[in-house]
């Protein structure tokens, strides 16, 4: 299987959302890597760190538990994809 594009697995990512219980990594961690095998671990670390390079700078970082946003609240994590995917 051929790596996919950085623009796919964030289309992946947005298109699983309804799965999402606490972040982004989480849910590409385990619903689309480990549980559900929808990405290969290799695209799950090219996902980590892109999000991780492109993380959004807001106020509203939860610095304690490392999430951008609050746990499971869904909006702007899809409005942070979608732009991301626009972007690509």
């Amino acid at each position: 299987m051929e790596t996919r594009t950085i623009k796919e697995l964030l289309q992946l990512t947005l298109d699983n959302i309804d799965h999402l219980s606490t972040g982004l990594c989480s849910l590409i961690a385990y619903h689309l890597c480990e549980n559900n095998r929808i990405i290969t671990v290799d695209e799950w670390m090219i996902l980590d760190d892109y999000i991780e390079s492109n993380r959004p700078h807001n106020k509203h970082y939860y610095t304690g538990d490392n999430y951008y946003w609050k746990i499971g609240n869904k909006t702007p994590r899809i409005n942070w994809l979608k732009k991301q995917i626009k972007s690509l």
